[in-house]
């Protein structure tokens, strides 16, 4: 994601209120101190100039867009009310809240999950001696693990899948290849590795099998389980 751009100071007097002064979307600040202000878009705080902002006097506006002295905004920002801003009514570009949240958006989240293997149909009588999964966050970027030792396959049919990845896929993109497996014990005839891909808002990967060619072309079914069947696969993919 792309942060907002950000300057030390960025403050001045409102000059030429918005018209109406609680829905008007543009305002004049004092000639000559729009160029206090980052480049647009960015949040902003209005507030008057003889008190200190709470949430009862200030309002956060949104600046989308400054031409000379002028500033297009959006109102009502971040949980705060429209406001008659008045002439002379102070406007800066202070840390919000969404300042930290866009942060904090970005910074690394890790955890465990539980990968399944199993069929887009009906599954049952599985018994697994290991499940280990693990993942990290970044932005939108996931980068996960899985580790599955099937001990006894039970009853499966359908596409093979790894389920339960730890967050949904964007639904941007229709598939996304996560790359091949590091291990396959028990591979499938024809095939030296496992690769697959994640669809749309899901969070099963459907794995497919690699030809020496590197051929991903080939959806696997249940039938290529066996009872101790293990998989190893790193996946990464784009969040929604």
């Amino acid at each position: 994601m792309a942060f907002d751009a950000h300057k030390n100071l960025a403050i001045t007097a409102v000059a030429t209120a918005p018209s109406p002064p609680t829905s008007g979307l543009s305002l004049v600040v004092t000639a000559g101190e729009a160029a206090r202000f980052p480049a647009p878009p960015f949040n902003a705080t209005v507030w008057p100039a003889s008190a200190i902002p709470t949430p009862v006097n200030a309002e956060v506006v949104r600046v989308t867009a400054i031409t000379t002295n002028t500033l297009t905004i959006v109102r009502a920002q971040e949980g705060s009310v429209a406001r008659a801003i008045t002439v002379g009514d102070l406007i800066a570009a202070t840390v919000t809240a969404k300042t930290i949240t866009d942060l904090e958006a970005q910074a690394p989240i890790t955890g465990t999950w539980t990968p399944v293997l199993a069929g887009d149909g009906a599954t049952s009588g599985q018994v697994y001696t290991t499940q280990t999964g693990i993942y990290v966050k970044v932005g939108r970027s996931v980068f996960a693990y899985a580790y599955i030792n099937l001990q006894v396959k039970g009853t499966t049919s359908g596409l093979l899948q790894i389920q339960g990845l730890p967050i949904a896929a964007t639904a941007e993109i229709p598939a996304q290849s996560i790359g091949s497996s590091s291990q396959w014990i028990f591979a499938p005839p024809g095939f030296y590795a496992v690769g697959g891909v994640v669809g749309a808002g899901g969070t099963v990967v459907y794995l497919r099998g690699v030809t020496a060619q590197g051929d991903l072309n080939t959806n696997l079914t249940t039938a290529a389980l066996k009872d101790g069947s293990q998989i190893s696969m790193p996946i990464f993919y784009l969040a929604a």
